[in-house]
């Protein structure tokens, strides 16, 4: 089975970099981030894995995001209610038709990873 990682653009670099000690490093980190095909469900991730972690305990660069701004995202997704129900999340990762579903709940515009798998799925149907 593949997975978004396999398409990660982080995938052929050394894990360093999202970790950086300066600036330049962090650029580099983002620049690509900024072209990465799955930044969408590194962020999903992301926020998961650390959830209402504190800002200053949130390391290295992910989807192009510093600890920081992961913890400002997490806490406007938190607020507009897409944390209510994080177990419910965890099993309905994005590029999933399940996920598309859940845009569609959410009154959301389905993301192009969603898109793409309820297309699929259909086509298989």
């Amino acid at each position: 089975m593949v997975t978004w990682h396999h398409a990660a653009a982080c995938r052929d670099h050394d894990p360093e970099i999202w970790f950086p000690s300066d600036g330049d490093a962090a650029d580099r980190a983002r620049a690509i981030c900024a072209a990465c095909p799955v930044k969408a469900p590194c962020l999903q991730l992301a926020l998961l894995v650390e959830g209402n972690t504190a800002r200053d305990s949130r390391y290295g660069i992910f989807a192009g995001l510093t600890g920081r701004q992961r913890r400002y995202a997490y806490e406007q997704l938190r607020e507009s209610g897409h944390f209510a129900t994080p177990h419910n999340w965890r099993t309905a990762p994005c590029g999933t038709r399940a996920a598309y579903r859940r845009h569609q709940r959410h009154g959301e515009t389905p993301c192009a990873a969603c898109r793409r798998a309820e297309t699929a799925g259909r086509a298989a149907s």
